[in-house]
């Protein structure tokens, strides 16, 4: 329905978008990319759903201004209830099931975690574990919705990847789910393509190295012993709504201008 938030707050979670192909195309591109060895993960958006009219007030979603997320407007699930875990958990065993997809990649994750959806959040390991620790920060429901969903995930196939887009350095992020972990493999690091973004504004290219890159990249992995990291110089979210991808960026309009 709205094209800017790249599906990051979809209206169905059973069905491809037209614009990936239909269905048998869709479920033949994986095949073909399971026999060159490469795996297919979907980023999965289970944090919120497209803000609309649906009829159904207080069905899926809390009732009021709990129902909705103060920064991006979208619909939050109430993972209190068990008619909404069944349609979540239910979709990712659809993926997988009927178009074999490896695994996912759960965006959001800090905004199913906490109670602020994580937009006052300490970014220090050490002063996140002390706001912790005062009580009422979590969701609880929210909390015990994604090791439900990563333990399916790992039931269907024990080959199974699932990468979290967390930004928070919550603890046990990575833990198994029986040692009382989320159950994910690894983080993503989300703070590297906006370094990288400011190093190109603000400094000239002597001024940088690929030291310094590499140092970014795994600074999330500083926080929390033991955890891998999944880091990109890019992704979806740096590029929409109305921002431009970082190729296009560096060109400059006139550069593909004279090109074309």
């Amino acid at each position: 329905k709205e094209y800017s938030s790249m599906g990051a707050q979809p209206v169905g979670l059973f069905a491809p978008a037209r614009r990936l192909g239909t269905p048998e195309e869709l479920l033949a591109f994986v095949q073909k990319a399971h026999a060159l060895g490469l795996r297919v993960l979907l980023s999965i958006a289970h944090d919120g759903a497209a803000c609309c009219e649906d009829g159904l007030p207080g069905q899926f979603f809390p009732e009021g201004e709990a129902g909705f997320h103060p920064a991006t407007g979208a619909r939050l699930f109430d993972f209190a209830k068990q008619e909404v875990l069944r349609y979540l958990l239910s979709s990712l065993g659809f993926w997988m099931n009927e178009y074999g997809i490896d695994g996912f990649r759960f965006q959001g994750v800090s905004s199913i975690i906490y109670e602020d959806h994580g937009m006052w959040v300490p970014s220090d390991p050490a002063e996140l574990d002390e706001y912790l620790a005062s009580g009422n920060k979590l969701n609880n429901e929210g909390v015990h919705y994604l090791m439900m969903a990563t333990s399916l995930v790992h039931e269907i196939s024990k080959d199974a990847v699932v990468i979290a887009d967390e930004f928070t350095s919550f603890p046990a992020l990575c833990d198994a789910t029986s040692d009382g972990g989320l159950g994910f493999d690894a983080r993503q690091a989300s703070a590297l393509p906006q370094h990288l973004r400011t190093l190109l504004k603000t400094c000239h290219d002597e001024e940088w190295g690929m030291a310094e890159l590499v140092e970014a990249a795994c600074r999330a992995k500083s926080g929390r012993d033991g955890e891998k990291i999944l880091g990109c110089f890019e992704g979806f979210e740096h590029c929409s709504v109305g921002r431009r991808p970082l190729k296009i960026a560096m060109l400059s309009w006139e550069t593909l201008h004279t090109i074309a």
